[in-house]
C-alpha cells in the first residue's frame, strides 16, 4: 500500500505536505532544472574541452600529457553522465552525483579560465571560445545549485515520510512491459 502524501507525521498532528520546505511543484522544477543543466554543462564542456587540447592547455598549464588529461575528463563527463542518467530514474544519488560533478566542473572552470575571459588571452580571442567557457561554468553552477537542492530536501524530507510528488514517481517496470 503506497504511503499518501497527506499521511500524519509521527507527532505533529500537521500532515506531511504541509511540513514540506518546498511545494511538490517547486520539488519538479529544481529536479528538472539540474538535470538539464547538467546536460547543458556537457553541451559546452565538448567544445570548450577540445578547443584546450587543441591548444595544449594541460600540458602547458598543468604539465599533464594529453593522454592523462583525456583520460582525466572522460572519467568526469562519464560521471557526470552517469549522475543525470541516474537522477533521470528518479535516484537521489543521481541528484548527488549531479551537484558534485556540477560544483568540481564550476571550480576547475573558475581556477583555470576566471583570466582567460576578462584578460582575453591569446587562444580565446574568438566570441565562441568565450561563450564555450561561460556557458560551461554558467550551467554548471546551476546543475551544482539545483542537485545539492533536491539532494537535501529530499533527505530532509525522507524524515516526514517519502518524497513522492505527483509525476516524480520511481517507475513501475510492470507497467511498460
Amino acid at each position: 500500500m503506497a504511503v499518501r502524501a497527506s499521511a500524519q507525521v509521527a507527532g505533529s498532528g500537521k500532515p506531511a505536505a504541509e511540513r514540506r520546505l518546498v511545494s511538490d511543484r517547486w520539488f519538479r522544477f529544481l529536479a528538472t532544472t539540474a538535470i538539464a543543466a547538467s546536460v547543458a554543462g556537457i553541451f559546452f564542456a565538448v567544445p570548450h574541452t577540445t578547443e584546450d587540447f587543441v591548444y595544449h592547455v594541460p600540458r602547458t598549464r598543468f604539465h599533464l600529457n594529453n593522454e592523462f588529461s583525456l583520460w582525466l575528463w572522460a572519467g568526469l563527463a562519464a560521471v557526470q553522465v552517469g549522475g543525470v542518467a541516474l537522477a533521470s530514474a528518479r535516484k537521489r544519488s543521481g541528484f548527488v552525483l549531479v551537484a558534485l560533478t556540477g560544483l568540481a566542473w564550476t571550480l576547475a572552470t573558475a581556477l583555470d579560465h576566471t583570466g582567460d575571459v576578462f584578460l582575453r588571452q591569446p587562444w580565446r580571442d574568438s566570441p565562441s571560445s568565450t561563450i564555450w567557457v561561460v556557458g560551461t561554468a554558467l550551467a554548471n553552477v546551476a546543475a551544482a545549485g539545483a542537485g545539492s537542492l533536491v539532494a537535501v530536501l529530499w533527505l530532509r524530507d525522507e524524515s516526514q515520510g517519502p518524497r513522492r510528488p505527483q509525476g516524480f514517481r520511481p517507475r513501475d517496470p510492470g507497467l511498460n512491459g
